[in-house]
């Protein structure tokens, strides 16, 4: 049984430059630039993203476990709504 996988050249291309960034930023490498990709948010996802942080800074519908069994109890339940 071979435990060989195939990908094509792009994706492992791809694979290789994201394992150097993390490399780079866990390690701290020095002599390599980490590059910043921008992302464009466009009309209704912005105005979302948008209203998810006025209510961060209000405190409303945001939450905090010390316990994870607890958090997920919260999560399953319906008492998000």
């Amino acid at each position: 049984m071979s435990n060989a996988i195939t990908l094509p050249r792009s994706v492992l291309n791809d694979l290789i430059t994201r394992i150097s960034k993390l490399e780079i930023a866990v390690f701290g490498k020095k002599g390599q630039v980490l590059s910043t990709e921008k992302i464009i948010l466009k009309g209704r996802v912005k105005d979302h993203y948008k209203h998810m942080d006025e209510d961060f800074k209000k405190g409303k519908n945001f939450y905090s476990f010390d316990d994870p069994d607890q958090a997920l109890d919260f999560l399953l339940s319906n008492k998000r709504t």
